[in-house]
């Protein structure tokens, strides 16, 4: 199980981008997940995530702070995988797609904060 510090290391700075959430990477946006407002620099994001079989980490959803999320349950089920819920602020600190393809302006979380984690065994 991963400590809050590295937590907070693994999300400072990665691109909000899984099969779940879609940014404009060329614009440095992300939509909300719940209202779908365009969310860019500056704003301050809550960002559900879960470790995908202990080996990756993927975004669950991304969504303002408005929608008041307390607990990982609050944005997805509990599984049987790390679950965490974040708060942050967008940034556009670039991200290389596996194309080799670089974008600079790519919207990245920072000023990580860990407000909710669900280890593996709560979804047993």
């Amino acid at each position: 199980m991963a400590t809050e510090r590295e937590i907070r290391e693994t999300f400072t700075g990665l691109v909000l981008a899984s099969l779940a959430v879609e940014p404009d990477v060329v614009d440095g946006t992300v939509r909300c997940g719940r209202c779908g407002r365009h969310l860019g620099e500056g704003d301050r994001v809550l960002a559900a995530a879960t470790c995908y079989e202990n080996h990756s980490w993927e975004f669950l959803e991304v969504c303002c702070p408005s929608h008041d999320l307390d607990r990982v349950a609050d944005a997805a089920p509990i599984r049987a995988e790390e679950q965490v819920l974040l708060a942050g602020v967008l940034e556009r600190a670039g991200y290389r797609s596996p194309d080799g393809t670089y974008y600079p302006d790519a919207p990245t979380l920072g000023a990580v904060e860990l407000l909710d984690h669900s280890p593996t065994d709560d979804g047993y």
